[in-house]
């Protein structure tokens, strides 16, 4: 398997503050790769460096198993932070200037504006656009290259419900043609819709990488809840095919094997005299798996 992108031991450390501490990734080819984890965690500081704008401490990085050269750089788009453009010029205009700097033929502006669905706004000026507009025009920019990896940092921060779900699916779509897409994100999710790979930063250190996949891969979780809940507790201790079980406000969210369904687990738990007043299974979340993964962490 080709590895689009691989770190070694790569660190940053600010004067006394450790940004990144010798982090390990490795980011197969064609993945849609969510790189997680709670502010100051070392995300940005990260995508800065493997895109050349940040000089690690120590370590190294290599990009399509070939090295960090200039000509590689070529075959990534990226986005970091918010996206920058002059807002009285319209999205032609400074799409052109971006060309310019990156050396791509102008014949590719139309195309990528086409792309993002912003053709026919292509002589609005950029002041004019939402947030999800202006999101929309920045992934342009990093596709004027026709690039075969698009790195993107937080890119439905700020976004309403809707211009969430277009850059979504643009995302989606852009993986769909065979690019490798790297995304920093805190939204949870998002990424556990869009991604296929994921890793969590803490401290600057990656304390988890896994597949999204693996997440349900043969366990369920039912959330239970009965008026007696140290017997309910006490109860599904005792059930064959309880994982674990644990509070989560009034329910007690329940993890199963494939072999316990809920009428199955409302059957055990009726025979032993809990009557539940609820009972729903639910496919387990990246966002329980990130808390877990952060607790586990911390102690």
């Amino acid at each position: 398997m080709q590895h689009i992108l691989e770190t070694k031991g790569l660190s940053k450390s600010f004067g006394k503050i450790n940004a990144v501490v010798n982090l390990e990734l490795s980011i197969p080819k064609g993945a849609v790769f969510g790189i997680l984890g709670p502010n100051g965690s070392g995300k940005t500081t990260t995508l800065g460096m493997v895109l050349g704008v940040v000089n690690p401490t120590s370590g190294s990085f290599c990009w399509f198993e070939e090295g960090t050269n200039h000509h590689i750089r070529k075959r990534i788009g990226a986005i970091l932070e918010s996206p920058c453009f002059y807002h009285y010029l319209s999205a032609e205009q400074n799409l052109k200037i971006v060309a310019e700097i990156k050396g791509a033929d102008n014949s590719r502006i139309e195309v990528v504006l086409n792309r993002v669905g912003l053709l026919s706004r292509k002589d609005d000026s950029f002041k004019s656009f939402s947030l999800g507009m202006k999101q929309r025009l920045a992934i342009a920019s990093a596709l004027l290259s026709d690039p075969e990896v698009m790195v993107l940092d937080e890119p439905t921060n700020g976004l309403d419900p809707a211009g969430i779900a277009e850059i979504r699916e643009l995302i989606i779509s852009l993986a769909n043609e065979g690019r490798t897409i790297i995304i920093a994100s805190h939204m949870l999710d998002e990424v556990q819709k869009v991604c296929t790979d994921f890793a969590v930063l803490n401290k600057g250190s990656k304390i988890y990488q896994g597949k999204v996949s693996d997440l349900s891969s043969g366990l369920t979780i039912i959330d239970v809840a009965a008026a007696d809940k140290s017997g309910l507790a006490d109860s599904l201790s005792t059930i064959p095919g309880v994982i674990n079980f644990r509070l989560e406000g009034s329910l007690f969210a329940v993890s199963t094997n494939a072999d316990l369904n809920t009428g199955q687990l409302n059957k055990a738990l009726i025979d032993k005299g809990i009557i539940v007043s609820h009972l729903a299974q639910r496919q387990d979340s990246l966002e329980r798996k990130f808390l877990e993964i952060l607790k586990q962490n911390n102690q």
